[in-house]
């Protein structure tokens, strides 16, 4: 319980949540990453069910026939509260609301349980990407290939 309210304390500093009184609360979960971070879980399947599907591309680095030299240098960039960077339309953030044993919150910033999250993120970072054929994205992990050191 300590690592839930210390996230949920991180999370109202820096405005990724507010308190809130929506009727479409879930319960909010936290699981244990690799890192010894908490992830939180929400069970949105009630929302997720009434939002209509977003279909975007993901990227898959097999699919990457444009590549104009063979890579010699690789690199990933593992980003991090990736979908917390996309803020969800004024009207739909009491459909975010979670509850926890003593209080009920609500996110103004796309949460990765959403339907639409993956394809939304994938596309934003695709238009930030637009142009540099070197940087690929796939959800949270940005490639960057280079021909040899020099310009990488």
């Amino acid at each position: 319980m300590k690592a839930i309210k210390k996230e949920l304390e991180f999370k109202l500093q820096k405005g990724l949540c507010r308190p809130s009184k929506s009727t479409w609360a879930r319960t909010l979960h936290f699981v244990l990453k690799k890192s010894g971070d908490w992830r939180p879980c929400r069970d949105y399947r009630v929302l997720n069910n009434v939002t209509i599907p977003y279909k975007y591309i993901i990227f898959n680095l097999t699919n990457c026939t444009h590549i104009k030299y063979y890579p010699k240098i690789f690199s990933f960039i593992d980003l991090i509260r990736t979908y917390q960077q996309i803020l969800v339309h004024d009207a739909d953030i009491p459909k975010t609301a979670m509850t926890t044993p003593s209080k009920r919150f609500e996110f103004p910033i796309m949460t990765n349980s959403l339907r639409n999250a993956a394809h939304t993120f994938q596309r934003f970072m695709n238009t930030v990407l637009s142009g540099l054929d070197f940087l690929f994205c796939n959800l949270n992990d940005i490639l960057i290939i280079s021909p040899d050191e020099g310009t990488h």
